[in-house]
């Protein structure tokens, strides 16, 4: 059941969002907006991505596993499993609603009291086979010249096509400069889909190499967790992407706080 939920002029001023818009050529935006009103007031909702295409995005021709796994290995939202079914949750829901009081309470079982890395649990969205995955992880690290030749015809024996359409992407780099050591790197800080859509970015650039080091330093982690003041600290704990930003200020999600925890900005 939909909801009417409020929205803050800030919002539309998130960096942060468009440029992972642009990054994956997906509705995000609208999608991260519409998903607050398929959320109950804990900000839960049901991992289904066809139901939820249906309420939020009825007329865009568009995968809406792509753009749930997109919105989750960014941190906007997170997905876990509870007796044998998926759900999803908006981490900074509670943050930027006020919930009318007659509004039912949640059906949907909590998540853990720790999800340490929400990206992980949606690594699956659009791969069929992980087996795949792993195979295109151990290939892409090597430097033999064995991934060398036409395009499509070194990808992994057996792998599904969306694998497949991976490595040709990786030969396409690699024709443009791009060294199989930055590859492997990217691939060991983020997962396969999330991979694609950098390399499909990349590709369109005057300097792919430049372009995913920018992206490999922007995911690196920049302050140890046990440094944190305490109020971000357990945002961090939960599972929220942090970053610091300097003069007393960490990015928390999509919001800016301060060492006290207070949002201070979007």
């Amino acid at each position: 059941m939909a909801r009417i939920r409020t929205i803050k002029p800030e919002f539309f001023l998130h960096e942060e969002l468009f440029d992972a818009e642009a990054a994956t050529n997906l509705p995000l935006r609208v999608a991260f907006i519409g998903l607050w009103t398929q959320a109950d007031r804990e900000g839960r909702f049901e991992w289904r991505p066809r139901r939820l295409k249906a309420a939020i995005l009825p007329y865009d021709d568009v995968d809406m596993a792509r753009v749930l796994h997109a919105l989750a290995t960014r941190g906007f939202i997170a997905q876990y499993a509870c007796e044998g079914r998926e759900f999803g949750v908006i981490p900074s829901f509670p943050r930027h609603q006020v919930i009318n009081n007659r509004e039912a309470d949640s059906e949907i079982p909590a998540p853990p009291e720790t999800l340490e890395n929400p990206p992980v649990l949606t690594r699956d969205a659009r791969v069929d086979d992980p087996s795949g995955t792993r195979e295109v992880h151990a290939q892409a690290e090597g430097k033999g010249k064995e991934g060398k030749g036409k395009e499509g015809n070194n990808s992994p024996t057996g792998a599904p096509d969306f694998v497949k359409g991976f490595w040709s992407r990786l030969e396409r780099a690699e024709a443009k400069g791009v060294r199989s050591s930055l590859m492997g790197r990217m691939l060991k800080s983020m997962d396969i889909c999330d991979a694609i859509d950098a390399l499909d970015y990349a590709l369109t650039q005057q300097d792919p190499s430049r372009y995913i080091g920018g992206i490999l330093k922007a995911r690196a982690p920049s302050q140890r967790k046990a440094d944190l003041p305490p109020a971000i600290k357990a945002h961090a704990d939960a599972g929220e992407p942090v970053t610091a930003q300097g003069n007393g200020r960490w990015k928390v999600g999509w919001d800016v706080m301060n060492e006290r925890g207070e949002v201070v900005g979007f």
